[in-house]
């Protein structure tokens, strides 16, 4: 006895790529960056606040070039992992249609002999060659 599940219900969810976040990051660390060089020789000192809104821009810089980065790597990834999919259903399938195929020719060469052996015996008993009575 075999049990059929049938599954309550999917659902889809959605996941944003690590070089999508990664890129966001870099763009509110750029925001942070614009909101020191504005405000911060306000409140700190401006070789300080200079010095470190240059870090931030750096950083900045440096996960969106990651992001971007990772981002074509992820894409390349998938890609490929596809094309595996592809490729190994296809195999599957011409596979699959081989064996078809096969006892396809395996059971009519079977048929084929006993056709042959039934005439064999039809022709020997008397009748004709060839008629159906």
């Amino acid at each position: 006895m075999s049990r059929i599940l049938i599954p309550a219900r999917t659902r889809l969810v959605y996941v944003e790529s690590r070089g999508w976040l990664l890129g966001k990051l870099g763009i509110k660390v750029l925001v942070i960056a614009g909101v020191i060089f504005v405000w911060g020789p306000l409140v700190a000192g401006r070789p300080q606040a200079m010095r470190l809104v240059g870090w931030l821009v750096w950083a900045a810089i440096a996960l969106l070039a990651l992001g971007a980065v990772v981002r074509v790597a992820e894409a390349v990834v998938g890609a490929g992992c596809m094309a595996y999919v592809l490729v190994h259903s296809l195999a599957r399938a011409v596979a699959s249609a081989a064996s078809a195929i096969e006892r396809g020719a395996r059971s009519s060469s079977r048929v084929s002999a006993q056709r042959s052996a039934t005439q064999q015996k039809w022709v020997k008993n008397g009748h004709r060659e060839g008629s159906g009575m």
